[in-house]
């Protein structure tokens, strides 16, 4: 009789894990349908706040970077964008750029995706570097990874006399780009960037026995290469490993849990450090991605 109670008590709490993992996808797709707010100015979107895919295109547009670094020096760069919406695009680049620095871009942009010159054949904008990470290309080359944030068609007042100097986001405009205003002091980058985004991965426990509650598939909330923040309602305490794995990334990895956050009425947060191995956050198409931390 008591087995068949414990039994049944797994069997609910398993269905209202469930149905909570449920819960918070549709309430994040319907947050995005419905044109929720932008992130603080410590998340970055790349994408506009509305249905994502209706409002991010992945395709081969040719672009023009130009990068100064310092009043009278500058470089440019002709590539292809990774991927481009109204507010902000990502490239992959020879050379690094800083987090935080202007930069000019000319890009084919399709029409529906620009907020002025819709009959010209080339898009000129500011963009504020949110981004920029190594990577390598096929042949092993070093290249560099960068998401750019739409900033208007003119650069700020000032910028002339120090092209160097550091900006962050401090809103958004009517027409969908972001706003932005002078940094005091130096970017700070974190060690690892975080990417805003929802992955269905599954976390399980460490153990010889493994009972029916072992593991849990699950979602991100976010990710980067050294780690990621789940909804998980797994047992595990404070400094215990898990194993972590994301069939979609070909991705697995032993964790460390380095803290639960429990909330009123949802489901905890495990904040998880890879022990073993680095996420390819490359792999995250950008249409899935909501913003970016740095």
């Amino acid at each position: 009789m008591r087995q068949t109670q414990r039994s049944s008590s797994r069997s609910n709490a398993a269905t209202q894990q469930k149905e909570a993992l449920t819960k918070i996808k549709k309430r994040r797709a319907a947050a995005v349908k419905g044109g929720r707010k932008g992130p603080s100015s410590k998340e970055i979107a790349l994408n506009e706040n509305d249905h994502v895919e209706k409002r991010n295109v992945e395709a081969d547009l040719k672009a023009i970077l130009q990068y100064r670094t310092s009043p009278r020096h500058s470089w440019k760069e002709v590539t292809r964008a990774l991927n481009a919406s109204k507010s902000g695009a990502s490239f992959l680049l020879n050379r690094p750029c800083e987090v935080g620095s202007l930069v000019t871009v000319v890009i084919s942009m399709p029409p529906e995706f620009r907020v002025y010159d819709f009959d010209e054949e080339f898009y000129p904008v500011i963009g504020l570097i949110q981004y920029c990470n190594e990577t390598f290309a096929p042949k092993g080359k070093t290249m560099y990874s960068v998401g750019v944030a739409f900033v208007g068609k003119d650069f700020p007042a000032g910028y002339d006399i120090d092209p160097t100097r550091n900006y962050h986001i401090s809103g958004t405009a009517s027409t969908g780009m972001w706003q932005i205003k002078p940094s005091l002091g130096q970017f700070k980058v974190r060690a690892a960037t975080r990417f805003w985004t929802e992955l269905d991965v599954t976390i399980a426990m460490i153990q010889r026995k493994r009972t029916p509650d072992y593991k849990q598939e699950t979602v991100t909330c976010n990710v980067s290469t050294s780690g990621a923040l789940v909804v998980c309602s797994l047992d595990v305490a404070i400094g215990q490993k898990v194993k972590f794995a994301s069939k979609e990334k070909d991705f697995y990895s032993i964790c460390v849990v380095r803290d639960r956050q429990f909330r009123d009425g949802q489901l905890p947060l495990l904040h998880l450090e890879f022990v073993d191995n680095k996420f390819p956050v490359e792999k995250i198409p950008a249409p899935k991605v909501t913003a970016v931390t740095t």
